[in-house]
């Protein structure tokens, strides 16, 4: 007997949790599907595209001569709305509030980077840079690796960003007292 309770007992929690979560008297997300609500989502699709539409009155639609409903459900995908050629799309706008630009924390990055180039392989990657951008990095740069660098170059090239290096180095940034 005691066997029998041990082995049923089991079997019959299982049958009624079962059936208390299908009669969604128990709710467990993605399980407790009734009745009801498989019937719900299988038509919730046609809710939302209205295929049975009333009037301008608010009554349903009538067609017979003697006013019963006549109104057949179509099975069609909604219809969607195209764009007239004139009508121009204005880009979403892009908020970068966020985010605060400050050059001088990439400028001190990619110095400690160069630092670490050969000065002939940093003089071909520069060879595009203006020499405003490219000062604003070189003064951040070791002065031996920056000498290194300006033997490489075209005399001429040279002496244009010594002369901006000079400019970016003797500004100094003012002390704002309280």
């Amino acid at each position: 007997m005691k066997k029998a309770i041990i082995f049923l007992l089991p079997l019959v929690l299982l049958g009624v949790g079962g059936f208390l979560v299908f009669t969604g008297k128990v709710k467990i997300p993605g399980v407790n599907l009734g009745p009801k609500q498989k019937a719900n989502d299988l038509y919730a699709a046609d809710k939302a595209n209205s295929l049975y539409t009333a009037d301008k009155d608010g009554k349903a639609p009538t067609g017979a001569k003697d006013g019963k409903s006549t109104a057949v459900a179509k099975n069609e995908p909604p219809k969607k709305e195209t764009p007239k050629k004139d009508d121009k799309k204005t880009p979403p706008k892009v908020v970068v509030d966020a985010f605060e630009n400050k050059p001088e924390v990439g400028q001190k990055k990619l110095a400690k980077l160069w630092n670490e180039m050969e000065p002939t392989t940093l003089s071909g990657i520069t060879k595009d840079w203006n020499e405003k951008d490219l000062a604003g990095i070189l003064v951040r740069m070791d002065t031996a690796k920056v000498a290194e660098f300006l033997s490489s170059l075209d005399p001429k090239r040279a002496s244009k960003l010594s002369r901006e290096l000079q400019k970016q180095a003797s500004i100094v940034p003012r002390e704002t007292g309280s």
